[in-house]
């Protein structure tokens, strides 16, 4: 039984069989753990919050400071306490933001200054006029 056993082995042995599956495991651990570094470093890149400020003078309120905060979510924004959500485009150096109430007939748009951390907001309504905001902003995650 030994020697048939043996026969077999030797048939069908393969030298080089198990260092391709040595290398087709290691092929498959890197891609997993390249998936997973990827993965980290997108949630961290995709998870940023633009908290930004501006006085109120113009809006009658000397000496006033708003804060609004802009958290990205997935290919968007939402506004931090209103819920707003705005649409992002963005180059290297600015984030463009939109969101529009056809209901009540308003556009609102936010421009980023990537670099400068400066911004300017407006609020566009068919019936009615405001001033430009504007500030400088900080980014958290």
């Amino acid at each position: 039984m030994k020697k048939k056993h043996l026969d077999f082995l030797l048939k069908f042995h393969k030298p080089l069989s198990r260092h391709l599956y040595t290398l087709r495991d290691y092929g498959v651990e890197m891609k997993v753990t390249v998936f997973l570094i990827l993965t980290l470093l997108s949630f961290n890149v995709f998870s940023e919050t633009y908290v930004c400020s501006h006085e109120l003078s113009e809006f009658g309120r000397p000496g006033e400071i708003e804060t609004k905060q802009f958290k990205r979510e997935g290919r968007n924004f939402v506004h931090g306490s209103l819920g707003i959500v705005y649409e992002a485009s963005e180059n290297s150096s600015f984030i463009f933001l939109t969101s529009i109430d056809q209901s009540r007939a308003f556009l609102n748009v936010v421009i980023i200054n990537k670099i400068s951390k400066e911004w300017k907001g407006q609020l566009l309504m068919f019936e009615e006029n405001f001033p430009t905001e504007g500030g400088k902003c900080v980014v958290v995650n």
